[in-house]
């Protein structure tokens, strides 16, 4: 059975980073606001000539579909994390990871705030990629891979 990972966020990194883990057998949900204008298939252009191809899983804009997980990857600015949270939790499954690829702005308080202090959570001190759109609803590329990453964390027993 393979991983089961919800991208909430369908900016650069959110299509990057589903792109990506689709590409390697995840089966990734994207969460948007606007499930319609997504085809099932994104690919993925970087600096260093690779292209990938990745098959979505599904595509919605419904917390409940969404929140059916083995992971909720948060790849939304900081000022819509709370928001985000906050529509998926009345349907999440207790202690389900929520990652955050912004976590400077405050994301392991909003986090606490929403979950709890026993929910698992963890955040990169630093995007892991640099990406832009490059055709929209279709192509990102990947411009950079950061040279060192640190995730931060709070894991429960």
């Amino acid at each position: 059975m393979s991983m089961r990972v919800t991208v909430v966020g369908a900016g650069n990194l959110g299509v990057a980073s589903a792109v990506r883990m689709a590409a390697k057998g995840v089966q990734v949900t994207l969460y948007t606001g606007s499930p319609e204008r997504w085809p099932s298939v994104l690919l993925a252009e970087d600096c260093r000539g690779s292209v990938f191809s990745g098959e979505l899983g599904s595509i919605t804009a419904d917390p409940q579909r969404a929140a059916d997980a083995d992971l909720i990857l948060l790849c939304v600015p900081g000022n819509v994390i709370s928001v985000k949270l906050l529509e998926l939790r009345p349907s999440m499954v207790q202690g389900v990871p929520i990652a955050s690829i912004f976590s400077g702005d405050g994301f392991f308080f909003v986090a606490e705030k929403v979950f709890g202090p026993d929910w698992p959570v963890m955040g990169f001190q630093r995007v892991p990629m640099i990406c832009r759109i490059k055709e929209p609803f279709r192509t990102v590329s990947i411009l950079g891979y950061k040279s060192e990453l640190s995730l931060a964390g709070r894991c429960v027993e």
